[in-house]
């Protein structure tokens, strides 16, 4: 929600608020601007996508970094993200376990929740998911390749089933595909449309919920699925769920470095210095540096060995422009 956007009726479900006695979110993001908060004048509420990308999903009572968030309350907070089902609704995000509440199990814009502003960030890419031919899917925004089609066999799983069905899984010529977390099952759903929640030209077959790899931090006996019916995800372990696998990206396990620049699917001009930086690890050795162009469906060798000390500058070939995935 942009600094007037609240006063618009086609943005705030008819329901303005009260202007002016600092009870709502509008006078809020004013004072912020008013005050050059953080000595930055361009305040705004965050998307759904954007909230959830501070959840901590190992926590809970907040499910949040309280080191980097300290007074973050174990409620709900607004977003800027309206309802598809009902625009006179707003999603929110629940920072006491860490649910985030989409296109259904949304609040009016009336209700009262907490506020927590952001400024900068990207606005998500357009046509950013690619339909491969071969029954995959890149999304070159984060880089990850998904299966596009559910298993024929087993429709609904459960969820130690369809952590193994991801493993053994051979698609497209890749046999590292897995169960994904949910914070990258959430980056499918797509809060302009409900039932699904999703691209159905990507995706012409998304059904409702779906498992993800992440358990339940308050109750490691439950799972994390997500339905794209309204895009929200409440825990379950006991139930059967549909299953959609993934591969590539990063996943932080020890033992594995962790590329820190370039960004995902950052795009990059021929003949340009590219930095690439990573955290070492404290793994001895040489170590190896790859890239993609297209989300992890096939790589090129950058360096055969060089020294795992965290850095390593590249001159850009191929393509006169070319994303980097």
């Amino acid at each position: 929600m942009s600094k007037a956007e609240e006063s618009i009726p086609e943005t705030n479900g008819g329901n303005a608020g009260t202007p002016g006695d600092g009870t709502d979110t509008e006078d809020l993001i004013n004072a912020l601007y008013s005050e050059r908060f953080g000595s930055h004048s361009d305040w705004r509420m965050p998307t759904l996508e954007e909230l959830r990308s501070i959840v901590d999903y190992g926590r809970t009572n907040p499910a949040v970094n309280a080191e980097y968030f300290p007074n973050t309350k174990s409620n709900d907070y607004w977003t800027s993200s309206s309802s598809a089902h009902d625009p006179g609704c707003a999603c929110h995000m629940d920072f006491d376990y860490g649910y985030g509440h989409g296109n259904y199990y949304s609040h009016t814009k009336s209700y009262d929740c907490y506020v927590r502003a952001v400024r900068g960030g990207q606005s998500r890419l357009l046509d950013h998911l690619i339909i491969n031919g071969d029954t995959t899917v890149t999304d070159t925004r984060t880089g990850l390749m998904w299966q596009q089609q559910e298993p024929e066999s087993q429709m609904n799983m459960t969820w130690k089933d369809a952590l193994t069905y991801c493993e053994v899984l051979s698609l497209a010529g890749h046999d590292d595909w897995r169960l994904p977390t949910i914070r990258e099952l959430a980056s499918l759903v797509d809060l302009s449309r409900y039932s699904p929640a999703a691209d159905t030209d990507a995706f012409p077959e998304m059904k409702s919920d779906y498992w993800t790899s992440s358990s339940y931090a308050y109750d490691p006996g439950h799972a994390w699925p997500m339905s794209f019916g309204y895009g929200f995800g409440l825990p379950d372990k006991s139930g059967t769920y549909y299953v959609r696998c993934v591969r590539g990206g990063q996943i932080r396990l020890s033992g594995h470095l962790i590329i820190s620049e370039p960004a995902q699917a950052s795009t990059w001009d021929a003949e340009t210095l590219m930095p690439i930086k990573w955290e070492t690890q404290d793994i001895s050795g040489n170590v190896s540096i790859s890239l993609s162009r297209d989300g992890g469906k096939t790589y090129e060798t950058i360096s055969a060995s060089t020294e795992n000390d965290g850095a390593y500058d590249w001159t850009v070939t191929g393509p006169v422009r070319s994303t980097v995935c």
